[in-house]
């Protein structure tokens, strides 16, 4: 499930509420689960974008309704989401070292190459991603 939505993400051409929606119910991600930080900044994600996260979503499980945070189009919730499933990570994102040069995160002793994406949020989405499913993976 989580190989499936990484390569939707490398697919992806820029920030997707679909994928946000996705990224929630896949890991069953919702604001509760989320670091104190990045719950008490929602409405201030609502308030800045207009509407942009008013999305709501049924998560499949349990029947509940929840907004999904903006993971493809936000450094703060992309982060929000490495915090939450690897909380003593450590991350790196670049961006614009040349005009060629896509968006790239690494989370991690990550030993694979550098995560890209079309947005640095995306490129650390991804990243993010890749290092929990190896985690999860190693765990057996």
């Amino acid at each position: 499930m989580i190989r499936d939505l990484i390569a939707k993400l490398e697919k992806a051409g820029g920030a997707s509420r679909e994928l946000d929606a996705e990224i929630d119910a896949a890991l069953r991600i919702g604001r509760d689960y989320l670091p104190a930080w990045a719950r008490d900044n929602l409405p201030n994600w609502r308030a800045k974008h207009r509407g942009a996260v008013e999305v709501v979503h049924y998560n499949g499980v349990g029947g509940l309704w929840w907004d999904s945070l903006p993971f493809t189009g936000s450094i703060d919730a992309a982060s929000a989401l490495a915090v939450r499933l690897l909380p003593d990570a450590q991350v790196m994102i670049g961006w614009q070292q040349t005009p060629n040069t896509k968006p790239w995160a690494r989370v991690g002793a990550w030993a694979g190459a550098d995560a890209t994406g079309a947005t640095p949020a995306i490129a650390l989405v991804i990243a993010t991603l890749s290092t929990f499913s190896q985690q999860e993976e190693s765990k057996g």
